[in-house]
């Protein structure tokens, strides 16, 4: 039987061992850095996306509260307006709370010392 000393490998396997060493030895340093590269780069691309995405929803949701404002204060002084009489004051709710499907109601209050004491109420029958 032969000793471990006396042991030997075909110059081929020596010359492959060695070929593929130092191929695993130049490719792990590139992709573990070409993974952080990317990680970190696809991380601020979602960021930003998510970002931009936010800032568009919050752009419309402002858009949309001020429309229900402008509304909300266009309904307002037409209850709060005199008339000359009830049929005026129906017309001009007309065109814009009865139609308008986001109102359900509307009230003003006015302010009295500390108490709110309700001035005008609007409801819609249907």
């Amino acid at each position: 039987m032969k000793s471990l000393k006396d042991l030997r490998f075909p110059i081929v396997l020596k010359l492959v061992s060695v070929t593929v060493l130092l191929l695993l030895s130049a490719t792990i340093p590139i992709a573990i850095i070409s993974y952080m590269d990317f990680e970190e780069a696809a991380t601020s691309r979602e960021d930003e996306g998510n970002i931009t995405h936010a800032r568009s929803t919050a752009a419309r949701v402002e858009g949309l509260l001020a429309n229900f404002l402008y509304k909300i204060q266009v309904v307002g002084d037409q209850l709060h307006r005199t008339y000359a009489t009830p049929d005026e004051k129906q017309r001009a709710l007309d065109l814009s709370f009865t139609r308008d499907y986001d109102f359900v109601a509307a009230s003003i209050y006015e302010l009295k010392g500390d108490k709110a004491v309700l001035v005008e109420r609007e409801i819609k029958e249907d």
